[in-house]
């Protein structure tokens, strides 16, 4: 049974690698690190990506690593999400899609009389895509070109994490992170063919890693018989990246629209600078009320003010987020299956990181922090004869507006999981 059970796992990872090599574009990539992935559970994506106060015997939060202690099974979760969004800008609409990896864990208890338990992970937590094409004539000496420059790559997260007891129902957690990530840069000049003039094209790959840390605490406090309140809190530090490059750059000709490489005039493998993705920290309240109603609140802080890379100039604003969600289980013993369906909403509201410029045409050119909106819907769906489940979320949300050449998004998310609930780990004894 267990090694089915790994065999599925294995089958699941190797599904969700495939769907992360798409092809991905958007426009405000090129800002920070990427698009941001959203670190919710399927289960947490439901009720807006509440995250910091929730878990329960059956689930966990890796945003706050306290919640690791809530569990009393051995737990394998996995979700993958799609996403379609049109990007508008004035009279200009562009739509796209993406389907991708989301998040896979394995959480279980190492001794339950101190609540020590332990998980580790793998989640994405950027995605970077981005394509400029400029057509000119008239310029360098009133020579025709067109330039290319395309940015591809993301972050992704692989973690270590485990959690206790501190007394009664207060717990602490710690996670070990390795962050890691790579971008590509393509930059090519080509002069019109006519000219016979060389052309150059430069590749240069940028590769990223290192040690970080997120620190949670989860408390557990009875209101009476049948209710509770929980809080939560986590905080991650800065994590500090040294730029490793490896860029080569070529010279071509264009004639008659063939184009023959010429020479390489540069290649080299060095270490260039550094950058660091900023500290970020949270908190959040909810309560359990007669084991049917659960209900949230979380706000998010991520410091992207201080964010700098090397020879770019971004002026990133800092990142505040809110979110109100719940979730409802009419009977979870009923014998009516829709009885025991948990049925969840939320809503969100984000200032982002985004400050994007606006007024293209003026000076001094002006910029504009945008937010972000969205309402969830979702439902958690027991798999029959087990503790297991099948977790959906929907997310239909907006960011930035249409005004003075700032293109905004409206965008559409499906996020669908599982979470596996066993006793893996305990051996039979036979008399």
């Amino acid at each position: 049974m267990l090694k089915a059970r790994l065999s599925l796992i294995f089958f699941l990872a190797c599904s969700c690698l495939i769907l992360q090599a798409q092809t991905f574009k958007h426009p405000y990539s090129f800002y920070g690190i990427g698009i941001p992935e959203d670190q919710a559970t399927a289960r947490n994506a439901g009720m807006a990506g509440i995250s910091v106060s929730g878990g329960n015997e059956f689930s966990y939060s890796p945003v706050n690593p306290a919640t690791y202690s809530l569990l009393n099974y051995t737990n394998f979760s996995m979700s993958v999400r799609g996403k379609i969004f049109n990007l508008s800008q004035d009279t200009i609409h562009s739509w796209s899609n993406l389907f991708s990896f989301a998040h896979f864990g394995l959480g279980f208890p190492i001794s339950k009389k101190l609540k020590w338990n332990a998980s580790f992970g793998l989640q994405p937590l950027s995605r970077t895509g981005y394509k400029s094409v400029f057509s000119i004539a008239g310029g360098h000496d009133t020579l025709d070109f067109t330039e290319k420059f395309e940015l591809t790559g993301g972050f992704s997260k692989a973690y270590l994490g485990s959690s206790v007891k501190l007394f009664r129902d207060i717990y602490a957690g710690v996670n070990l992170n390795y962050i890691f990530g790579n971008t590509h840069v393509y930059h090519s000049m080509l002069f019109d063919d006519e000219l016979a003039l060389l052309g150059f094209i430069s590749e240069k790959n940028s590769f990223f890693g290192n040690i970080g840390f997120d620190f949670g605490l989860h408390g557990k406090f009875k209101l009476n018989e049948n209710n509770f309140l929980f809080a939560g809190g986590y905080f991650s530090p800065s994590v500090k990246f040294n730029i490793s490059n490896d860029e080569v750059v070529t010279s071509f000709l264009n004639e008659d629209s063939k184009i023959t490489f010429k020479d390489t005039i540069l290649m080299t493998n060095q270490i260039s600078g550094n950058f660091s993705i900023p500290l970020k920290y949270g908190a959040g309240l909810s309560v359990l009320l007669n084991n049917r109603l659960f209900a949230g609140i979380d706000y998010k802080f991520e410091k992207w003010s201080s964010f700098s890379f090397p020879g770019i100039t971004q002026n990133l604003a800092d990142q505040h987020e809110f979110s109100l969600g719940g979730e409802y289980t009419p009977n979870n013993e009923d014998l009516n299956y829709f009885r025991r369906v948990t049925y969840r909403a939320g809503i969100k509201y984000a200032l982002t990181y985004l400050n994007v410029p606006v007024n293209l045409d003026h000076t001094p050119m002006q910029s504009e922090n945008l937010n972000k909106a969205a309402l969830t819907i979702g439902a958690g769906f027991p798999i029959r004869k087990t503790s297991s489940f099948i977790d959906v979320a929907i997310e239909a949300g907006k960011t930035g507006r249409l005004y003075e050449d700032i293109i905004r998004e409206y965008y559409f998310l499906i996020n669908v999981g599982f979470r596996f609930n066993d006793n893996w780990f305990i051996k039979a004894k036979y008399e």
